[in-house]
Parts: C-alpha cells; sequence; structure tokens
C-alpha cells in the first residue's frame, strides 16, 4: 500500500508478506506474517537521529492509536494493522524500515536499537526497527559488476541417492553438514549468508518457537533431530562424486532450511567451538549422541541459469518471483530484511513517481496488499 502524503501517520509504504510454508515444524505449521512498514528519509528530510526518533515516535503513535486526522488510506491501513496485531502469533512480524541514502553511522545505529526498544515497549515483541540504504546497494551493484564472480566448490559427505541425473535424495549426519557450512564460510570470504542468497528467508534467531524447538532437540537429543525436522533442499549449478562417500557441489545455494542450517551453525558453534584443552563428559556423551544424529537433504541440479527449477524446487510463485527480480534479489541481503529487501527500491521509485504526478507501480506483477 502507498500511503505517503498529509495524514499518512509516518507510513510512506506498507507491505504484507504472508510467508512460505516451506519449512513448518513436525506439526505442519506456516511461517510467520511480517507487516513491513516503510518511511524512506533522503536529502534535507534527513537529519540523523533527531529524524529516526521522530518519524518512530510518529510511527509508534499512529500503530498505539495515538494519531488523529489521518488520510483515508492510512486510517484503512491502521484498521488492517489492528487486526493482525490481535491475531498476531510469536511468529509474526511488524517492522518499521528506515530507508536512507547513507547507511547509517555508528550514534544512528544506538538510537535505531532505542526505537526498537521503545516500539517493543508499547508495541509488544512483535516490533522490530531496520535500516537499508541507496548507498549499500549502489556499492554491491558496483562491486557485483566489477568484480568476476568465482565459482565455489564444496565438498559435502553424505550417504546420497541418486534419483536421475539431476537430483541427490539422502541423509547428511549433522557434524558433516556442520563441516561443509565451516569450509563454505572459510571459502566464501567469511560470508556464510551468501549460501542463502536464493532463499527470500533471512535467519529468525531463537525468536520463533520452531527455531526454539529445534534448538531444544540439538542440545537434548541431537540424534533424534531427523525424525521432527521435514529436511533441506540445496539447488547447485553441479555436482560431482569423488569416490570416497563425499559429493562436491558446485555453487551451492540452499533454498529450504535457512532455519535448519543456521540453527545448526548456531548450536554446533557454540558446544564444539568454544575452546578448552580438558575432557567435559556431559559434552563429549553430547558430541556422541550428535555424531549419530542426521538431516535429510536434497540436493538439486539446476545448471547456471536455473532460475525456473528454483523457483519449483522452493515452491515460490512465478509472478511473485519475477516481481522480486526485477530489483535486484541480492542487493540488500545484508539489511537483514529478508523477503521486504526490496522495499526501499519500491519506496524511492513511488515517491519519484508520485512527485511527478504519476502513481503506478514499478512492477504489474506485484503481489496485491
Amino acid at each position: 500500500m502507498y500511503c505517503d502524503g498529509a495524514g499518512d501517520g509516518g507510513i510512506d509504504i506498507a507491505y504484507l508478506d504472508r510467508g512460505d510454508d516451506l519449512e513448518g515444524d513436525s506439526n505442519g505449521q506456516a511461517d510467520g506474517h511480517t507487516w513491513y512498514l516503510v518511511q524512506s528519509k533522503y536529502g534535507s528530510a534527513f537529519q540523523g537521529a533527531t529524524t529516526l526518533l521522530a518519524e518512530s515516535q510518529k510511527v509508534i503513535n499512529t500503530l498505539d492509536g495515538q494519531r488523529a486526522r489521518l488520510s483515508s488510506v492510512a486510517e484503512d491501513l491502521l484498521e488492517r494493522l489492528r487486526t493482525f496485531r490481535a491475531q498476531a502469533s510469536e511468529r509474526d512480524r511488524l517492522m518499521l524500515v528506515f530507508a536512507t541514502e547513507e547507511p547509517l553511522n555508528e550514534d544512528q545505529r544506538r538510537v535505531l536499537d532505542d526505537v526498537r526498544n521503545m516500539g517493543r515497549g508499547r508495541l509488544g515483541p512483535i516490533f522490530d526497527a531496520y535500516s537499508v540504504s541507496i548507498e549499500t546497494i549502489r556499492q554491491r551493484a558496483i562491486a557485483e559488476t566489477l568484480e568476476p564472480h568465482v565459482r565455489l566448490k564444496v565438498a559435502l559427505e553424505a550417504d546420497l541417492a541418486s534419483s536421475g541425473e539431476d537430483l541427490l535424495v539422502g541423509a547428511v549426519p549433522l557434524l558433516n553438514l556442520y563441516e561443509f557450512l565451516k569450509t563454505y564460510k572459510s571459502e566464501a570470504d567469511d560470508d556464510l549468508d551468501r549460501l542463502y542468497e536464493k532463499n527470500v528467508r533471512r535467519f529468525l534467531g531463537n525468536s520463533g518457537k520452531v527455531n526454539r524447538a529445534m534448538q531444544k532437540t540439538l542440545q537434548d537429543e541431537p540424534e533424534r533431530f531427523g525424525l521432527y525436522n521435514n529436511g533441506i533442499t540445496v539447488v547447485v549449478e553441479d555436482f560431482n562424486r569423488n569416490g570416497n562417500g563425499k559429493v562436491e557441489l558446485s555453487e551451492p545455494y540452499i533454498v529450504n532450511g535457512c532455519q535448519t542450517t543456521r540453527t545448526i551453525w548456531q548450536v554446533c558453534r557454540q558446544r564444539l567451538e568454544a575452546g578448552g584443552t580438558g575432557v567435559d563428559s556431559q559434552t563429549e556423551a553430547w558430541q556422541a549422541k550428535l555424531a549419530q544424529g542426521v538431516v535429510i537433504a536434497k540436493i538439486v541440479k539446476v545448471g547456471a541459469e536455473g532460475e525456473s527449477l528454483c523457483r519449483r524446487s522452493r515452491a515460490i510463485p512465478t509472478a511473485r518471483t519475477r516481481c522480486v527480480k526485477k530489483t535486484s534479489w541480492r542487493l540488500l541481503a545484508t539489511s537483514g530484511l529478508g523477503k521486504g529487501r526490496w522495499l526501499i527500491s519500491m519506496a524511492y521509485t513511488w515517491r519519484s513517481s508520485a512527485a511527478d504526478g504519476i502513481h503506478s507501480a514499478p512492477c504489474k506483477n506485484k503481489t496485491q496488499v
């Protein structure tokens, strides 16, 4: 929804992301829903920390029902947000996004942390706040244009069976998956997030019920992890068996399993990379159980231009994917906004168009909200 104008309540654009039911828990629960509320500030309209505080308070007051004289569009949005908050679960989020020209400096990021705490105090744990910038997008675009793309090849040791020429299915020991993630991170210049660039979700940490349940299973009974988890899907440009139980994956991307693999990474890193030269019986017992745990994996060969097969592997609606791909899929990956990462582009496009008397979206196939 495009809301910018008099009586907008501090919200320029609002977008509802209903998530993808790809990584539900053992009871088949779907992903949470997220409202992204974008406040775009550029030029003299952005005066640093003062602007962040003032505009944040305006939005929070709007959401808390403390602002009158809203426009009809803002009133309609506010009614939807009231309903959303009333029926929101712990998986749902209400995210305030500041879109700026330049990245926030350290002082401004601290202010944004204060905004996050203020919003949660008024609206509950559902509230969150982030920032994205045009400069970050520009620099990433330049880097991707000038620097040759180095194809990553990482080996994965697993018990995998072939199903045709383009599919491997089987069980990956948890320890082997952790080693794969460590190797990938090292080969990708310490950038593990690159592994999820084709995954529209971001890691939710310990904030969700599903992730906390996975973490508890890994800590208490890792040998049973494969019984409860739905598994992961990895798309690759190519794969080759090397004869010793390992498969070399060329350009791997995890398109289904961000929450699963990052939770495995988090727990294993905490327990296996803590240091210490002595012996702890509890740790040894846990490592023995971990060695018995597996995660089910599907590895799909999509080739160098495998977008359509990648879409089918993730079950993303085609029209929605085409829309998102019209902006850069990866430019805002570092912002931590997940599926809302393309909103900053829309915010600037719509504001510029509105100034010229034009009121049309940059993509006809956008998801309606």
